[in-house]
């Protein structure tokens, strides 16, 4: 499991540790860059086979075009604004989901206003929020297949 956050985004790292650690109880480090994303990989053994990436269309497209082919995760989460114009990278056997959209826009919400450090999605909160459920039965029930 990896979850990829754009490096403009970086001074949310250590929020998005928080939010990680109280989601799947797994300390997430902080790797190197990688085509402009930074990489909070877990400690230990996480069982998941997904990866999230974090980040503006713009962002989110130019990583997937230099890296597609060696993303070896199972399942795709993408938190990003224009997630239709990405399925052009969606030719393999990856199960794919996106943030919930409205108009093709992933608005964030002030964090603050719901306890995180960080302007957060929608999806991302009800992520948050239904905790009982397994993994992959939350990331069904909380982004939408792409």
């Amino acid at each position: 499991m990896r979850y990829l956050i754009a490096e403009n985004q970086s001074k949310e790292i250590a929020a998005r540790q928080k939010y990680l650690y109280d989601i799947f109880q797994l300390y997430f480090i902080p790797q190197n860059p990688v085509d402009g994303f930074i990489p909070l990989v877990p400690l230990g053994t996480a069982e998941f086979s997904v990866i999230f990436i974090v980040g503006h269309y713009d962002q989110v497209r130019k990583y997937l075009k230099s890296n597609i082919r060696n993303i070896e995760e199972g399942t795709i989460v993408l938190i990003t604004c224009y997630a239709s114009k990405l399925k052009r990278f969606k030719k393999n056997d990856k199960v794919w989901f996106v943030s919930t959209a409205e108009n093709e826009l992933s608005y964030c919400y002030r964090g603050k206003d719901y306890g995180f450090e960080f302007d957060i999605t929608e999806s991302e909160i009800d992520f948050y929020n239904c905790s009982k459920l397994e993994v992959m039965e939350r990331i069904e029930k909380c982004f939408q297949h792409l």
